[in-house]
């Protein structure tokens, strides 16, 4: 076999989605002739646990670890830094919402750690790997961000050792709309620049998860930047029945903060309660994840619908796909920054494989909403159009239990983790033969 050097910063039992694309790629590698070699931390800070991804873990990837400092044990110890009501570990409520200590924290988060906290174990990192190739050398790196740290490692050893080295882009770097969270100063957002610009040069390729994030690569990089999405696995789908739907279930699991809250749902659901005693009877909204308190508040504050919600922490990823079969309607709200546009979350894939409705609230012009429409999975509608969305909701309630969609299946078959496994090894191949 081939291998491949895969450095992230998680992996399981780390959850979340962040995990995802690389243990389904590890997965998969094998089958096409490629070992994947694991480097990540023995002692990641992360407040996500999913065991149940352990067993994706094939027996053939080997998976070095080596221990890594990072200051957010610290900040929470001392601020109570990252909280659940700030909607995400590491992302600060609004401005006006700020006390001084936490104003300080995103100071010193924006000035001193660039690209972010992990930036510390690129150095230790370096030099352990260093040592690890000379005796076990690999054929291609693959470097994954964010945490972006992870593609300083990958540039470093590139430096060093010449290797073919793929730099995998989870999410923009200079361009992502949560780092004016930080109050970047102009050095530091220079600085940011100045790194992605680096490894954007350096790297043998580069590779986006969607085409709105390669365009805006591109403009950086002065290079042609590759595109392999995320997927879903058809494993995770396998043994998984469809229940006869007795509720009108309306779901989501994952961030929901102020970028992404979709007010004139939680408006219009309440209406509707109050209109139709039917609905109102049916209707069981199930929210989980990281949800930013005053959205929580928002909920409650409806007489009707603070009686239909439920709210979960965290559910590890196998019960987050039997919720999504369990479910009527899928909710996916993209960002309302500009990043929205270009904005492809990872779990649009698995609402694909489910073949439930899709209610995503955003551009239609966003890669999402593209996706949405060419493989006729579901709507999207603005945040602000409460009319159309009120439309949309009652036509899928007067279908209800029947599925009011024929979502496209061979536009979505193209998205199973094996085909794009496949994709992948294309590109490693292709990296290979071009150094020869």
């Amino acid at each position: 076999m081939k291998r491949v050097l895969i450095i992230t910063y998680y992996w399981p039992p780390s959850g979340g989605s962040g995990v995802q694309r690389w243990l389904k790629f590890s997965k998969y590698l094998p089958k096409y002739g490629w070992q994947p070699v694991i480097y990540t931390p023995e002692n990641p800070h992360f407040n996500l646990k999913d065991e149940s991804l352990l067993a994706d873990v094939v027996s053939e990837a080997e998976i070095i670890k080596y221990p890594i400092w990072e200051p957010y044990r610290y900040y929470e110890r001392i601020f109570q830094y990252g909280d659940e009501n700030s909607g995400n570990i590491g992302i600060l409520p609004k401005k006006d919402k700020k006390s001084l200590s936490r104003t300080f924290v995103n100071w010193v988060r924006g000035t001193f750690f660039i690209p972010d906290p992990r930036v510390f174990w690129v150095k230790p990192s370096v030099k352990f790997l260093s040592k690890y190739l000379q005796d076990h050398p690999v054929d291609v790196i693959i470097t994954t961000g964010p945490p972006h740290s992870m593609h300083l490692i990958g540039l470093k050893l590139k430096e060093k050792f010449n290797i073919s080295w793929l730099a995998d882009f989870r999410d923009p770097w200079s361009q992502l709309d949560i780092l004016q969270e930080f109050d970047l100063s102009k050095s530091s957002k220079s600085k940011h620049e100045q790194l992605e610009r680096s490894v954007l040069q350096n790297a043998t390729k580069v590779l986006m998860v969607n085409e709105g994030g390669k365009r805006e690569l591109e403009k950086v990089a002065q290079r042609p930047v590759e595109v392999i999405t995320n997927g879903f696995d058809q494993d995770d789908f396998r043994s998984l029945e469809k229940p006869q739907q007795e509720k009108f279930m309306v779901s989501h699991f994952g961030l929901l903060n102020d970028f992404r809250n979709p007010e004139i749902l939680w408006e219009v659901l309440e209406q509707l309660c109050q209109e139709n005693p039917q609905f109102d009877s049916k209707l069981d909204l199930r929210l989980g994840g990281a949800i930013a308190g005053d959205i929580k508040k928002q909920i409650l504050d409806y007489p009707h619908l603070s009686g239909k919600v439920t709210f979960y922490k965290y559910l590890e990823h196998d019960q987050v796909i039997r919720t999504y079969c369990d479910s009527y309607v899928l909710l996916l709200p993209l960002n309302k920054t500009s990043l929205g546009k270009i904005f492809m979350t990872g779990k649009i894939f698995e609402y694909l494989a489910v073949g439930k409705p899709i209610l995503a609230f955003g551009l239609e012009e966003s890669d999402a909403g593209q996706l949405i429409k060419q493989t006729c999975a579901g709507e999207i509608v603005s945040f602000d159009d409460k009319d159309k969305l009120k439309e949309i909701i009652s036509s899928w309630f007067r279908d209800f239990p029947n599925n009011p969609i024929n979502p496209l299946k061979q536009e979505i078959r193209k998205f199973t983790r094996d085909n794009l496994t496949k994709e992948l090894v294309d590109l490693l191949e292709e990296m290979l033969e071009a150094k020869s």
